[in-house]
């Protein structure tokens, strides 16, 4: 039995868990339920895997949680599929009326999959890549709440204040960030259906009575 991670696995899912993890791990710690010293010096390699295993789970219980907080905040760069249209056909005008531009996103990614299965990849990659920051921004607020109790009850408030202001900048960039790669995504997809031959046809073609 072999068991293989994807890039989108690893963007989506693997990396916003491993920073849910952090921030667990570093509450933990501070509240002393959690022996980091004596995990790093001892079995290493087990506590590492585990930690995988780990933030493979929460990245994967937690998608639900970025999806939401990402429909609920309606700033930071946010951009809706018909934006992205339209762009898309203030660049290339001569797709205006094409019957592929009402497809469904989803279908239209299989069919540039089955057609350049490079050019598939690369798109997956583009999206993954903004789902692991629309992702990374419940952690990163969950952590900027850490860094404001550290100031107020903490002994190091520089570094408390430090991170609080970098915690709060970095939620706000992946955020803004994630939706613009999201929307890169989407037009690439359009941009490269464009150009796969007898798409519209195959979209309304009207299937054989039975």
């Amino acid at each position: 039995m072999s068991f293989a991670l994807t890039v989108f696995d690893i963007f989506a899912y693997m990396f916003p868990g491993g920073v849910y993890l952090s921030v667990l791990a570093y509450v933990g710690a501070r509240l002393g339920w959690l022996p980091l010293a004596q995990l790093g010096s001892s079995h290493l390699l087990a506590v590492g895997i585990a930690a995988a295993i780990l933030a493979y789970l929460i990245g994967h219980l937690s998608y639900g949680l970025g999806r939401a907080l990402d429909a609920r905040l309606p700033g930071w760069g946010r951009r809706t599929p018909d934006n992205t249209l339209d762009l898309f056909l203030r660049r290339c005008p001569q797709a205006a009326g094409r019957p592929y531009l009402a497809a469904e996103h989803f279908l239209l990614l299989s069919a540039i999959e089955l057609h350049d299965q490079e050019a598939g990849l690369t798109i997956a990659r583009t999206r993954s890549q903004g789902l692991m920051l629309r992702h990374l921004v419940p952690p990163l607020i969950a952590a900027t709440g850490v860094a404001v109790i550290e100031l107020v009850v903490g002994t190091n408030r520089g570094l408390a204040a430090t991170a609080l202001v970098l915690l709060s900048l970095g939620a706000y960039a992946a955020m803004a960030r994630g939706r613009e790669l999201a929307e890169w995504a989407r037009l690439k997809t359009l941009e490269t259906a464009f150009w796969i031959p007898a798409i519209d046809e195959t979209l309304t073609r009207r299937p054989a009575p039975s």
